[in-house]
């Protein structure tokens, strides 16, 4: 990220994309989220490993993505519709409904310098999250929050969801069958998403 940031200007946008959990007992493999908002949380509290963002941790860091965007796509059933028929089904234990989840209060967490068990430390990252004021946690992911301290730019995070959190294991390690699916599926939701965004960002 060091050599983009290098390479030209400031972006007038960034999206942060990748795999993570989602929490809660309920599957909702196979879906994908879109959010604003990340909480970043050293997970070993100092002990294991040295990346922080000064000033930053253990907050809710809001986008400078308008609100309004978020919710207007949330509404925008046309569009969840063509998503929702675009997307297709993970091996194991997918979502009873494949859809976008998307919403103007939707929190991405990021756990760093992450010791194991992953699972321990993953739920701590979300509780410290729910204390800070998240009542909407959609992702799990560690470097959304990395992606989102490089540039103090509109942002939004896209996250595939091949497994729960804490069910990794279960669900989803060395699988290609779920995690290929999971990323499609994320990858339609910003296809359809995305003209929206750079309509919302330019203006």
């Amino acid at each position: 990220m060091n050599i983009i940031t290098n390479y030209g200007s400031a972006p007038d946008g960034v999206i942060a994309f990748g795999t993570g959990g989602y929490p809660g007992d309920v599957s909702n493999d196979g879906c994908a989220t879109i959010g604003g908002t990340i909480f970043i949380h050293d997970a070993s509290n100092g002990a294991s490993g040295s990346w922080t963002w000064p000033g930053h941790m253990d907050a809710l860091i809001p986008s400078k993505t308008p609100a309004s965007f978020f919710s207007s796509v949330a509404a925008d059933q046309k569009t969840l519709d063509a998503i929702k028929l675009e997307m297709i089904k993970p091996k194991n234990n997918p979502a009873n409904v494949l859809q976008l989840i998307i919403a103007p209060d939707a929190v991405a967490v990021s756990s760093v310098n992450e010791p194991p068990p992953y699972c321990d430390a993953d739920k701590n990252s979300i509780a410290k999250a729910q204390q800070a004021g998240a009542t909407n946690v959609t992702s799990v992911e560690t470097t959304h929050g990395v992606i989102r301290s490089m540039w103090d730019a509109p942002f939004m995070y896209v996250t595939a969801i091949p497994n729960r959190v804490c069910y990794f294991e279960e669900e989803a390690r060395n699988v290609y069958a779920q995690e290929f699916p999971s990323s499609h599926n994320a990858g339609i939701a910003l296809k359809y998403v995305i003209p929206s965004f750079v309509r919302t960002i330019v203006q």
